[in-house]
């Protein structure tokens, strides 16, 4: 949740600093939505799991949360990330990279050329919360059953 908001937030921040004098936003281009999706989710996603991962940890060394007893996992694609944060936070940087991608690709695709401002903030704030609530999933999940963690007693 504080992820989402926060993400929501500084978008609207960057979305009014570099957009506010615009009347619409092309599609494609330097100051385009696609290259702010895509910088914008790659930089967003390694943050959030960066953060999420550790204060995840931290709350398994205080007890707040407990790991999940990895003899029961079904062996997902979420369980084969890296157990080390900043390489976990990259791989999952580029998963948000690919996701701005799939988006840039639906708006073409339905000949979205351009959007009006205010339609262009209320698109990317909802597209970064559900971006950041993705990520802090994958990465609490994840941090959830990280074998550094062994070390921790309960």
């Amino acid at each position: 949740m504080t992820s989402a908001a926060a993400a929501a937030t500084i978008n609207l921040a960057i979305a009014h600093t570099i957009w506010y004098s615009y009347e619409y936003i092309s599609l494609w281009g330097t100051n385009g939505i696609a290259s702010y999706l895509t910088s914008g989710s790659m930089i967003s996603s390694y943050t959030i799991t960066f953060f999420v991962t550790k204060a995840t940890r931290n709350a398994i060394r205080t007890q707040q949360i407990f790991p999940l007893h990895w003899h029961l996992k079904s062996q997902t694609l979420i369980d084969q990330l890296p157990t080390q944060t900043a390489h976990r936070a990259f791989i999952l940087g580029i998963v948000g990279a690919f996701m701005s991608g799939l988006t840039i690709y639906l708006l073409d695709y339905k000949n979205i050329m351009s959007l009006y401002f205010y339609e262009y903030v209320a698109f990317s704030m909802v597209y970064f919360i559900l971006l950041a609530s993705a990520m802090a999933v994958m990465a609490a999940y994840r941090a959830m059953g990280d074998d550094v963690l062994k070390q921790v007693k309960f």
